[in-house]
């Protein structure tokens, strides 16, 4: 009729279902550890990538700034160096000025010499004959 090897004893079934329970556990205590780790990865990860966002967007800013100011350094640039070509054309112009100027006081000097050669050598020609 029945058989008797086909039976669980009651004390080897709790035993058993208590080693399945404790198999439970530790593979949940194993899991839990694992996520817990998993998650603490996952925050330090996120926690890292909004430092490098707050960083990208401080050296946008700067950047922005960095153009901004080398715009203005660009137009300022332009206006000096039409400055210095004008300060260029004003001082050939100058030159120009002082080179005439120059030849017209050798040709006074030379004037001027000769008229005082002119007058001595005719105080000496007239002193001959006074004298």
């Amino acid at each position: 009729m029945t058989d008797d090897t086909k039976f669980v004893l009651k004390h080897e079934y709790e035993r058993d279902k208590g080693k399945i329970y404790e198999r439970f556990n530790h593979d949940e205590i194993k899991y839990n550890e694992k996520f817990s780790e998993l998650n603490n990865k996952i925050e330090r990860q996120t926690d890292l990538q909004q430092r490098m966002l707050d960083s990208q967007e401080r050296q946008e800013k700067n950047g922005e700034k960095l153009n901004t100011t080398m715009e203005k350094i660009g137009s300022e640039f332009l206006d000096i160096k039409y400055k210095v070509q004008s300060h260029d054309e004003k001082l050939s112009i100058v030159q120009g000025v002082i080179n005439e100027k120059e030849k017209g006081n050798a040709q006074i000097i030379g004037i001027i010499l000769t008229g005082i050669f002119g007058v001595i050598s005719a105080a000496i020609g007239a002193a001959k004959i006074f004298f």
